[in-house]
């Protein structure tokens, strides 16, 4: 399309457009065409089918009616004046009423009294600076108000501080009388006591310690010698060594070894001094099985008894 080129004649300046009518913007724009759906209208009816399912009642509430108050007639003045008219009336010309437009006359003044002016105390004249102080200048007033010790000049001017330093008396000085001549002679005070002699001091040597008389030394008592396997303690009756013994022999007999050890290691430490149970004691030491024991037993015997004739007899049957 951008290659075709269209060839159209221009109007020239004399050439005329003739049109049936005149002109309108009204048939400029596009009338949308109504189709023939939209031109039937149709009538629709309602059916109970359209009934919606759940319905909300909706329940106004009764009210009393309550009768109306009809408001009480009330007389209303119009008119209400601002103030108490006075009782008298006092006549005035019209020439004193005031014009509604006009300017205000003020009321007649009553005539002021003007105080007079009181006079101006006179100032009291200064006294006349020194002649020395005047021609000095502000530090060297100041340097003189220091030497006086005076305070607070700092910031005075020239003639505060000739006037300060004028002020302040010169101070005087007080003349000191002589002594008097005729004066009593001084008081020689009292020579002291004489310090007492220092009391000897006690001799605070400690004394020897008292001899204690040695307590002789008191021998444990002597145990009679041992040849049992036991360590002896309180020594059983005869009748009641003799009955334990002979339980536990007659235990080994049965061969019941637990019944017959129970019973000899609780009648060993309650032999004593007995050598006529060195044999017995020792068979029924080799029957439970303590062969050491016996052997012990029979030695100590012999080096504790040696000429005992029990202490033999076991030997010879026991250990030939």
């Amino acid at each position: 399309m951008d290659d075709v080129t269209i060839d159209v004649k221009q109007y020239g300046k004399d050439d005329q457009v003739v049109t049936k009518q005149k002109p309108s913007f009204a048939f400029t724009v596009d009338i949308p065409e109504t189709s023939d759906a939209e031109e039937e209208e149709v009538e629709y009816e309602l059916k109970p089918e359209d009934a919606p399912e759940f319905v909300t009642k909706f329940e106004v509430p009764e009210t009393e009616e309550k009768p109306e108050e009809e408001p009480e007639a009330q007389q209303i003045e119009l008119v209400q004046p601002t103030a108490e008219s006075p009782e008298e009336v006092v006549p005035v010309s019209a020439s004193a009423i005031p014009e509604p437009n006009g300017p205000e006359i003020p009321p007649p003044s009553e005539p002021v009294a003007i105080p007079e002016p009181e006079p101006e105390p006179e100032p009291e004249p200064e006294p006349e600076p020194e002649p020395g102080l005047s021609d000095c200048t502000v530090d060297e007033l100041k340097s003189i108000a220091n030497e006086r010790g005076l305070t607070g000049y700092s910031r005075l001017k020239k003639a505060e501080l000739i006037q300060l330093i004028e002020s302040e008396p010169e101070e005087v000085e007080a003349e000191i009388p002589p002594p008097p001549a005729d004066l009593p002679p001084p008081l020689i005070p009292p020579s002291p006591p004489p310090s007492p002699e220092p009391e000897p001091e006690p001799d605070l040597t400690i004394p020897p310690p008292p001899v204690i008389p040695s307590i002789p030394s008191i021998s444990d008592p002597v145990e009679p010698p041992n040849y049992w396997p036991w360590s002896q303690q309180d020594e059983w009756t005869d009748r009641k060594v003799a009955m334990q013994v002979k339980s536990a022999m007659e235990a080994a007999r049965t061969k019941d070894i637990a019944q017959a050890t129970v019973l000899i290691d609780e009648v060993g430490p309650h032999l004593g001094n007995r050598s006529k149970l060195i044999y017995p004691i020792a068979a029924l030491l080799q029957r439970i099985g303590r062969g050491k024991a016996v052997d012990k037993l029979l030695e100590d015997a012999s080096l504790i008894l040696p000429e005992d004739p029990n202490v033999a007899t076991a030997k010879s049957k026991l250990r030939p």
